[in-house]
This record gives C-alpha cells, structure tokens and sequence, in this order.
C-alpha cells in the first residue's frame, strides 16, 4: 500500500496484460466530485489515438482487415491486430460480421452503438 495505492490487480486476456492500480480514497472525495473526474480520465485514457483513427476510418461502414490497413496506410497486419483492431474490438467500439467464425472469408468490422458514439 505504498503511496495509498491498494494493491494492484491483475488482468491476462489473450495475449494482454492489464495492471489497474486503485487509490485508496478518502472520504471527503466520495462527495467532492473529484472521484467522478478521475474515472473519466481512466476511460477516456482507455481509448488511444490508434483506436481513434481506426474507428474514423470505419465510421458507418463495413470494412475489412485489408481495406482498414490500407486507409490507414498500413503494411504489418500483426501491429494492426495487436495495437489497432483487437483493442477496439475489446472495448466493444467494433464489432464483426461474423462473430462465431473470425475466419470467415467475408469477415467484415463495423462500429457498435459504443464506437459510433465516440465520433
């Protein structure tokens, strides 16, 4: 509990590692509002500028991965997947097509409710 920090937590998804620190808060905070702007900044900070230009370039289409890459000029479809698609997919921004087979030959990637939103 160095630095009034409860212990932290940790997450393993996939091939993702999450670490969330939490403050330990004191009381006066709960009721000052300081609380609800700290949170915003956690969830805002969640969404990276990568992410962003991904979710302008779907917008209100259907793309694919190949489509995606080359309108965000792109060459290496690993990075892609690991720092622009997959995270986007796991916050709920994006979504497929065909959800129960990813490997579909027609997979297709467009914006939840969520993403949308956020343009």
């Amino acid at each position: 509990m160095e630095k009034g920090l409860k212990k932290p937590e940790f997450i393993q998804e996939l091939d993702f590692k999450t670490i969330l620190y939490r403050p330990i808060l004191e009381e006066n905070q709960l009721t000052t509002g300081q609380v609800t702007g700290q949170v915003a900044g956690q969830v805002t900070g969640q969404v990276t500028e990568k992410i962003m230009r991904l979710l302008n370039v779907i917008n209100h289409q259907s793309l694919s991965v190949k489509e995606m890459m080359q309108h965000l000029s792109l060459s290496g479809r690993d990075n892609f997947l690991k720092e622009y698609l997959i995270p986007a997919i796991e916050q709920d921004l994006a979504t497929m097509k065909y959800p129960q087979n990813p490997n579909h030959p027609k997979q297709r990637y467009y914006l939840t409710e969520k993403g949308l939103s956020l343009l």
